[in-house]
């Protein structure tokens, strides 16, 4: 009952520091504020599964846990606030680990800054491994994640919305300064970067696999503003934008970022690269294949479109594009092509 639910909260919220271990049984939860309200102990679910220990916050605007520097929870599902909430809509963090988790469903929808439909985090030391993530809105960054800093790593995360905002970036994952490493990120939908947008150039994606996301303007799968994408597998993004300026059904890439060692294919647009758009910055020792300009009888660069002198192309093979008007592969208005296989 209620009565119950507050004392399960206060006595959280009176653990203080990370030497604190809680062994949290089966069953499911619901949050009277949210668990801490900056939760510093170390959170264990003892369910078989970690969808047996389900977190479920029940207050408008609260979301279900905030987490301090050292703070840890483990083999635990964690619900998003359907009410909404300004960033973190299932947990926000200032530090900690999240690991082994389910967290789902959550909205950043509120008054401030609409960042991480599920998971937000503003600490370079924050942690989420080996979790789903899942069914996150948000107005403006990162539909289920948004990392200004931190990392998360061999998760999956999937089905985030970036929407109804004025800037609407990275349906799954929006990053400052954080770094992706080997993560399944896919069907994901935003203005810029279906799946996800790298905003700094300290911002990083490494390895796993990113597909089927959608993007209004650019970037179906990836955008990156600047930073890294490296080692990964991108396929089946989109663009849906007649723009000539907007394009990249897999990834559109500017401002001096850098994408190596990336297998690059069956990339969709309505007008200009529908594998990579690339204004500014260098792809190299990529394969990128099978990118098709659709529905456009003036459709440039089925695979790669080119637009800036410094738009530099190197060690790639680029087979298989196709695009109505010019450049079935590559359409170069400006920019360097060196050591490439095109076939």
């Amino acid at each position: 009952g209620a009565e119950a639910s507050a004392s399960r909260d206060a006595a959280i919220a009176a653990a203080t520091s990370a030497a604190d271990a809680i062994y949290v049984e089966p069953g499911t939860y619901e949050t009277t504020t949210q668990w801490g309200p900056q939760l510093k102990a170390r959170l264990f679910g003892m369910g078989q599964t970690r969808d047996e220990v389900v977190i479920k916050p029940t207050v408008d605007g609260h979301r279900a846990l905030r987490m301090a520097a050292d703070s840890w929870i483990e083999n635990a599902t964690i619900e998003g606030n359907p009410a909404s909430v300004d960033r973190g809509g299932a947990v926000e963090m200032t530090g900690g680990t999240v690991t082994n988790c389910v967290v789902r469903n959550g909205t950043a929808f509120g008054k401030d800054r609409n960042a991480g439909g599920n998971i937000y985090s503003s600490a370079v030391g924050s942690l989420i491994v080996d979790c789903v993530i899942s069914g996150g809105r948000a107005r403006g960054r990162g539909g289920n994640v948004c990392l200004d800093q931190g990392t998360i790593r061999n998760c999956t995360v999937t089905g985030g919305s970036s929407a109804d905002g004025e800037q609407c970036n990275g349906g799954n994952v929006w990053t400052y300064q954080g770094r992706v490493e080997n993560c399944t990120i896919a069907s994901g939908s935003a203005d810029l970067g279906g799946n996800v947008f790298l905003y700094n150039a300290a911002a990083t994606v490494s390895g796993g696999t990113i597909s089927g996301g959608t993007a209004s303007q650019s970037g179906g799968n990836v955008y990156l503003q600047a930073g890294s994408l490296t080692g990964a597998v991108l396929t089946g993004g989109r663009t849906t934008s007649n723009s000539n300026s907007q394009g990249g059904g897999n990834v559109y890439v500017t401002g001096n970022a850098t994408v190596a060692g990336c297998e690059i294919s069956d990339g969709r647009a309505l007008n200009r690269g529908a594998n990579v758009f690339l204004l500014e910055g260098e792809v190299s020792d990529c394969t990128i294949a099978g990118g098709v300009v659709e529905e456009n009888a003036s459709g440039l660069g089925g695979n790669v479109f080119m637009n800036h002198a410094s738009a530099h192309v190197m060690d790639c093979e680029i087979r298989g594009g196709s695009a109505a008007a010019r450049g079935g592969n590559v359409f170069m208005l400006a920019g360097k092509v060196a050591d490439t296989k095109i076939s």
